[in-house]
């Protein structure tokens, strides 16, 4: 796993910064939240053998994929919850 990380983790990282340009919706996802999800939810597959890959392309398509469906349930779910996003603030703001 480490070394999955170390030759992919960058590219994850870049996508699922592409993914949250909305900046309202970057305040409350973290990047590293979903980064932290996307490689838990694999590790949890690939140990239940639901993957199987034929190239190192298939591997990464695949993280990248699983980054941009996160990152769309992530709005969807603040947006479902008719959440002013504008309002969120944190307790140590102040």
């Amino acid at each position: 796993m480490d070394q999955l990380l170390k030759e992919y983790g960058d590219a994850i990282q870049r996508e699922i910064r592409f993914c949250l340009l909305d900046q309202r919706l970057r305040q409350v996802v973290g990047e590293s939240d979903v980064f932290q999800s996307v490689i838990f939810q694999f590790a949890l597959k690939l140990r239940e053998g639901r993957y199987r890959f034929d190239s190192p392309r298939d591997l990464i398509g695949l993280l990248k994929v699983m980054a941009r469906t996160h990152v769309a349930q992530m709005a969807r779910f603040w947006q479902m919850q008719r959440r002013d996003l504008r309002k969120n603030t944190h307790l140590d703001a102040e």
